[in-house]
């Protein structure tokens, strides 16, 4: 070595988080170079103007990365990137209203988005996607109070089962879980009573 002891070992932990940031970050920053290729303007995905497209919630399943985006003509909302065709494209308009679904708390369970949106008629509620826009819906409104946001969090997948937080607007915060259909996405326990999250 150059102007240094030759005895002398370079530590090993350096190396090793060199090496384990790469792993973890390059995949994800080729990623978001395909969907910038494939959104610049003039290209067959335009997302948004020079304002920035405000791209967030990266995920992806074994077809597609899915992620929060906002163009021109639409709020924040679902789109999708297709790394078979480099194209990118709005899953769903969510809410059709002039504001944003905002989605997010991006989770795949058994190979389906599922993530948190609001509409103009219910606000943040689960919601589940496959990539297409029959296949985009709400799981449930499992908030039924007025303006009322049960904001899933804290995904889990356990076996059939996608276990999460939600509030229902009487029981607080809460353990709940679903099977992906509205029928059996339930609370498992209120934990903490009387009328308190746990």
């Amino acid at each position: 070595m150059l102007g240094g002891d030759p005895g002398k070992r370079i530590p090993e932990w350096p190396v090793r988080w060199l090496a384990g940031a790469a792993v973890r970050f390059v995949p994800l920053l080729l990623v978001l170079v395909g969907i910038w290729a494939v959104a610049a303007p003039g290209s067959a995905g335009v997302l948004a103007s020079n304002a920035g497209s405000d791209i967030s919630f990266l995920e992806a399943n074994s077809r597609y990365v899915f992620l929060a985006a906002s163009d021109n003509a639409h709020g924040k909302e679902l789109w999708k990137y297709d790394p078979a065709t480099q194209q990118t494209s709005l899953v769903k308009n969510i809410n059709l209203m002039l504001h944003s679904s905002d989605p997010g708390q991006f989770f795949i369970w058994q190979d389906i988005l599922y993530f948190v949106a609001a509409t103009e008629t219910e606000s943040r509620e689960l919601w589940r996607s496959d990539g297409s826009a029959e296949g985009t819906w709400m799981v449930r409104d499992i908030n039924q109070q007025r303006r009322g946001s049960s904001n899933p969090a804290l995904f889990r997948g356990v076996g059939n089962l996608l276990l999460f937080t939600a509030d229902d607007g009487i029981h607080g915060a809460e353990l709940w879980r679903s099977d992906g259909t509205t029928a059996g996405t339930e609370m498992v326990k209120d934990i903490h009573l009387p009328n308190q999250a746990s």
